[in-house]
């Protein structure tokens, strides 16, 4: 999907154009007769050319304009170069460097800077944010940005940044504003009739299917997408579309039909000399050969991959190869060439901090070491993958029901004051009545107006009681809502603080165990160059870091956090079966937090087949029937 991702960026970002060779060069040689400020500004167009194909050079060039600014003061320029590495840097993969350039861009002065640089700024931090799950301020970056364009009128940014949006309610399960921007997004592209977008927005809308579990016409718009970029000379894309029509037949086990859409997406992508794509594809076909059986052509394709991100410089995805081909070698009995894989991403992601790669990694040097009969170093990874694994699922979550309860009872109290207010107004309508008949009665019946008047003299008592009585209840229920409105803002106070409790607690515990695993292989290092003499000390040393990472206080003080958060949330799991292990709990919080199998699947680095199964067997530890729906069970508890 990350591939998919990219594409959605270089479409519906302000500077989508359609480069090749001959515009590259064609600039180069204007950038040799130029000097001075407008050879850098011609250097900036150069950058923005490259951002697809070479996103280092992108980042390379915005550099050396950068350096010509700050020489020379000039603003516009040091404002485009930002820009410029900020999309150099993330794609390449890095989002940190791409929101810190993003914020130097931001930094001018408003009165100087330009309003589509600014624009464009805003959202690669929409983007950047929604790529770290920082979903709150990648939605309210993109919000601005659309919030600006439709103001000047800008339907093409409107209908760019639209899509970005519907990528990032995805991302946060909010389907029916993803969709309501597809459709807009698809409405804007179809009066302009551009076809590339249109297609761009449909491949978004297969996304949604697979995301919301609606699949049953995900053949049929991949189809469509497909039939508009036939008509237009957009290679790029159609790569993009035939290789999402491969990714489909996958899921679906149909290895020779993924094969033959993923070998036309590579001759496609091949012609346009996306190097990055070119190696995606290259994974693509390894998966699909993994699925047919045919390992040694796989691993052929995942050698190729590899090759080319190498030359690209790019560390993450490089990882993700190592460990996809390391399993393949573990699969198949080939432990020795496994073992360098999996250490060589092992170590590359302690480096730059890739969590997730540390997890897989970790995961299958345990399982290798264990066949390996070394069962110490297989007790130790598998320790490092149960920490990087708790570490990641997380807990991020307030406390629906108390939220509704509060916002019940201050609906009630103000539908009291209502039926005081209408009690009131029938009162005076009667008392209307009763003067309207008192004054059409005539003179004869004096005795029947004596007694009509007394009656009402104590109307008008009793109206009076009534009026003090209303209003001391009106009184009495108004401060009885403001006070309810001051405890449902105390209780989002709290939940706030709680949920940045748990979020430090996380960081904490991660950080602590990285660096005693840091200690721990240094340590490791020096013992195997210490004297003899020396050397019990140091396993003695590596011992009590071994029972520190094992310590569960850590997870403790976590799990004490998220009851905090869901009361006594484990203790009612517990109550109905006191069997439920470490694993269950954590199923079953990701299940209270309302993520689909597929989220899950991705949270707890599992297939969805896996997750399953697991729900199935936490339904029988739960003592549920077949039919039983257990995400309404527990969200009950």
């Amino acid at each position: 999907m990350k591939r998919l991702l990219t594409l959605i960026f270089l479409l519906l970002s302000t500077l989508l154009f359609s480069q090749n060779k001959t515009e590259i060069e064609n600039l180069e040689e204007k950038i040799a007769s130029l000097s001075g400020k407008e050879k850098y500004e011609a250097l900036c167009d150069l950058s923005r050319l490259y951002y697809r194909s070479q996103p280092q050079k992108t980042y390379n060039l915005a550099l050396e304009v950068l350096n010509y600014a700050n020489k020379n003061d000039e603003p516009g320029l040091k404002e485009k170069a930002y820009v410029r590495m900020g999309i150099g840097v993330y794609l390449a993969g890095k989002t940190d460097s791409a929101i810190y350039y993003s914020r130097k861009a931001l930094g001018f002065n408003p009165e100087t800077r330009d309003a589509e640089e600014k624009e464009f700024a805003m959202n690669l931090l929409s983007l950047a944010y929604d790529q770290k799950g920082v979903f709150d301020k990648s939605i309210e970056y993109g919000e601005k940005v659309l919030e600006l364009r439709r103001e000047r009128h800008d339907t093409t940014g409107v209908a760019a940044v639209l899509g970005n949006l519907a990528t990032i309610y995805m991302n946060t399960g909010q389907y029916e504003k993803c969709a309501a921007c597809i459709d807009e997004s698809i409405s804007i592209y179809e009066a302009q009739k551009d076809t590339i977008g249109v297609a761009g927005r449909l491949l978004t809308m297969v996304q949604l299917m697979n995301r919301s579990g609606s699949d049953e016409n995900e053949k049929a718009t991949i189809q469509r997408a497909l039939g508009l970029i036939n008509k237009v000379d957009y290679p790029f894309m159609k790569a993009d579309i035939l290789s999402t029509m491969a990714t489909y037949f996958i899921s679906a086990r149909e290895f020779d039909s993924a094969f033959f859409y993923e070998r036309m997406a590579l001759d496609y992508y091949e012609k346009v000399r996306h190097q990055h794509s070119i190696a995606l594809s290259y994974g693509n076909l390894a998966r699909i050969e993994e699925g047919r059986g045919n390992n040694v052509n796989a691993r052929h394709f995942f050698r190729k991959e590899m090759e080319i991100f190498e030359k690209l410089n790019l560390e993450p995805q490089l990882n993700i190869v190592r460990i996809n081909l390391g399993l393949n070698y573990l699969q198949n009995n080939l432990p020795d060439s496994a073992e360098v894989l999996l250490f060589a991403g092992y170590h590359s992601a302690k480096k730059i901090k890739q969590a997730q790669i540390i997890q897989h990694a970790s995961k299958y040097l345990s399982i290798l070491f264990k066949q390996k009969q070394l069962f110490e170093e297989a007790l130790h990874y598998h320790e490092i993958y149960a920490h990087y694994q708790d570490s990641l699922a997380g807990v991020s979550s307030k406390s629906a029901l108390a939220e509704l309860e509060t916002k019940y009872e201050t609906a009630q109290k103000q539908r009291a004051i209502e039926k005081l207010e209408n009690e009131k107004k029938i009162q005076e309508s009667r008392e209307r009545t009763i003067m309207a008949i008192s004054g059409s009665s005539t003179l004869i019946l004096l005795l029947l107006v004596a007694g009509i008047w007394q009656k009402r003299r104590k109307d008008k008592v009793i109206s009076r009681q009534k009026e003090l009585v209303y209003q001391k209840e009106k009184a009495l229920n108004q401060a009885q809502l403001e006070k309810q409105k001051l405890k449902e803002e105390e209780l989002e106070q709290s939940l706030l603080y709680k949920s940045k409790q748990l979020n430090t607690h996380a960081l904490h515990m991660m950080q602590k165990n990285t660096m005693l695993q840091d200690i721990q292989s240094d340590i490791k290092e020096l013992s195997k160059a210490a004297a003899i003499d020396d050397k019990p000390r140091y396993k003695q040393i590596q011992r009590q870091i071994a029972q520190s990472l094992r310590a569960d206080n850590d997870w403790d003080v976590f799990r004490l956090y998220f009851e905090e958060v869901n009361d006594h949330f484990f203790e009612k799991l517990d109550a109905i079966n006191e069997e439920l292990t470490t694993h269950d709990h954590r199923l079953c919080a990701l299940i209270k937090l309302n993520m689909n199998s597929k989220e899950m699947a991705s949270v707890l680095n599992l297939a969805p087949n896996s997750i399953k199964s697991a729900r199935y067997r936490l339904k029988k530890k739960l003592n549920l029937a077949q039919d039983a729906d257990l995400e309404s069970f527990i969200r009950e508890l």
